[in-house]
Protein backbone atom coordinates (compact mmCIF):
# COMPACT_ATOMS: atom_id res chain seq x y z
CA UNK A 1 0.00 0.00 0.00
CA UNK A 2 1.43 3.50 -0.68
CA UNK A 3 2.43 5.46 2.21
CA UNK A 4 4.08 8.72 2.20
CA UNK A 5 7.56 7.10 2.16
CA UNK A 6 10.22 5.66 4.62
CA UNK A 7 10.33 8.63 6.66
CA UNK A 8 7.12 9.35 7.38
CA UNK A 9 5.70 5.88 6.45
CA UNK A 10 2.64 6.54 8.66
CA UNK A 11 2.34 10.54 8.83
CA UNK A 12 2.99 13.73 7.01
CA UNK A 13 4.57 16.77 8.95
CA UNK A 14 3.32 18.90 6.34
CA UNK A 15 -0.06 18.43 7.04
CA UNK A 16 -2.10 19.98 9.66
CA UNK A 17 -2.73 17.61 12.75
CA UNK A 18 -6.72 16.73 12.32
CA UNK A 19 -5.44 16.15 8.24
CA UNK A 20 -3.00 13.83 9.12
CA UNK A 21 -5.46 12.57 11.85
CA UNK A 22 -7.96 11.24 9.02
CA UNK A 23 -5.10 10.48 6.50
CA UNK A 24 -3.51 8.22 8.96
CA UNK A 25 -7.07 6.61 9.55
CA UNK A 26 -7.84 6.55 6.20
CA UNK A 27 -4.21 4.11 5.85
CA UNK A 28 -5.27 1.87 8.78
CA UNK A 29 -9.06 1.25 6.95
CA UNK A 30 -6.84 0.32 4.06
CA UNK A 31 -4.43 -1.59 5.83
CA UNK A 32 -7.38 -3.63 7.52
CA UNK A 33 -9.21 -3.92 4.29
CA UNK A 34 -6.16 -5.49 2.78
CA UNK A 35 -5.52 -8.22 5.64
CA UNK A 36 -9.49 -9.24 5.63
CA UNK A 37 -9.22 -10.02 2.00
CA UNK A 38 -8.26 -13.25 1.38
CA UNK A 39 -5.85 -14.01 -1.40
CA UNK A 40 -5.08 -16.89 -3.55
CA UNK A 41 -1.63 -15.05 -5.65
CA UNK A 42 0.00 -12.83 -6.00
CA UNK A 43 -1.99 -9.67 -5.22
CA UNK A 44 -1.53 -5.52 -4.79
CA UNK A 45 -3.50 -3.07 -2.85
CA UNK A 46 -3.85 0.41 -3.87
CA UNK A 47 -6.62 3.30 -4.25
CA UNK A 48 -9.20 3.32 -2.19
CA UNK A 49 -10.61 0.60 0.17
CA UNK A 50 -12.98 -1.75 -1.04
CA UNK A 51 -16.51 -1.24 0.55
Amino acid sequence: MPTRGIPYPAGDPELAPEQERAWRRQLLERALCAVATPVGEPTVFDGDPVQ
